[in-house]
């Protein structure tokens, strides 16, 4: 089956250029938090160590910890039952086929969609997306997008017939929301926050409702282990491997590289720093720009924030977001929260 393009919202996006300009602004110390967009990538061949996409999936079936997964899953599954009837459904940060599958399968069933818009800035999740909606899905049309969505570009506006306004439904699931670069010593980034969603507000053009779901438990314990996982370690790691295969490098060695989850407790929220530490001082280049890193120097290449839903609420409510409806698990572990962009 082929799949069923709109010319009008296929975008592309110059990813190695940005993750050239990222890399940069983390190895000078200039940027925290920024490179998780860049951790889930897939093997060119065969023997390809850049297996971030295949870690995390592996991560994801193998741990028992991991409460965030299963508990966002119960939330989906019981209040997908009240979206009522959409038109479209815009999916940021699509992810991987099997979160499709798992998570916006039932959205679709529910609302009787007829246009499914997945928004990330993997190609490859991109592509897996949009067949298994459209192998699962006879008459849903797929139109992907391939963009950093918080940067409000492009615009994606749907029209219906003359004088009637599309329904449209905009789904961030998997805690996406709150992968928000950050300095994890200086507490919940705000501002930055609320630059992001008003960007989104942006890019589905004011339209219609929206759902973002996330991590809302504040156990430090708890949200620790969730992390202390080998597979865990591996992704968490893995994005060396990245920096190695996709540039020219001189004395860049990944395996010298390890994970560690560093968690920072604030009084609104807790903050996971995802972390990599050189295992000794090294020299090295990448692209002819040179560093030193001194053993055990910390590098924060991904954030994970645990926030309470009346901070979000009224963090959202300063930029004219409003908020319908907010559930969360009995534990406080996952939170769904409906806003409104009309």
């Amino acid at each position: 089956m082929s799949l069923k393009y709109s010319t009008s919202l296929k975008y592309k996006f110059n990813e190695l250029a940005a993750f050239k300009r990222d890399l940069m602004a983390l190895f000078k110390g200039q940027r925290k938090g920024h490179m998780g967009q860049y951790q889930y990538s897939k093997q060119d061949h065969e023997n390809d160590p850049v297996q971030g996409a295949k870690l995390w999936e592996q991560f994801l079936k193998s741990s028992k910890d991991y409460y965030i997964k299963k508990d966002e899953q119960r939330l989906i599954n019981n209040k997908s039952k009240d979206l009522g009837a959409q038109d479209v459904v815009i999916d940021l940060g699509c992810g991987p086929e099997e979160s499709v599958r798992d998570k916006v399968f039932g959205v679709l069933e529910q609302t009787k969609a007829q246009r499914y818009v997945p928004v990330d800035l993997s190609v490859d999740y991109l592509k897996s997306a949009a067949a298994a909606v459209l192998c699962k899905f006879m008459n849903i049309d797929v139109d992907t997008v391939h963009t950093d969505f918080n940067t409000g570009k492009p615009v994606l506006s749907f029209k219906a017939k003359a004088g009637e306004k599309s329904r449209v439904l905009s789904l961030m699931f998997g805690a996406t929301a709150m992968n928000i670069e950050a300095d994890p010593e200086q507490g919940f980034p705000i501002e930055r926050f609320k630059e992001n969603m008003a960007a989104v507000r942006d890019l589905v053009d004011g339209q219609g409702k929206m759902v973002i779901t996330y991590d809302s438990c504040l156990d430090v314990k708890k949200v620790y282990k969730s992390y202390a996982h080998d597979l865990q370690r591996k992704f968490g790691a893995n994005l060396m491997h990245r920096i190695e295969r996709d540039f020219n490098t001189k004395g860049f060695d990944p395996a010298q590289w390890e994970y560690e989850p560093v968690i920072h407790e604030h009084d609104d929220c807790l903050i996971v720093a995802h972390t990599v530490i050189p295992k000794k001082n090294m020299r090295f280049e990448v692209d002819g720009h040179k560093f030193t890193v001194k053993k055990g120097q910390q590098f924060v290449l991904n954030t994970s924030i645990k926030v309470n839903s009346d901070f979000v609420t009224k963090a959202l409510n300063e930029i004219g977001i409003s908020t319908e409806k907010v559930y969360s698990t009995a534990d406080k572990t996952a939170t769904w929260h409906m806003l409104s962009f009309d």
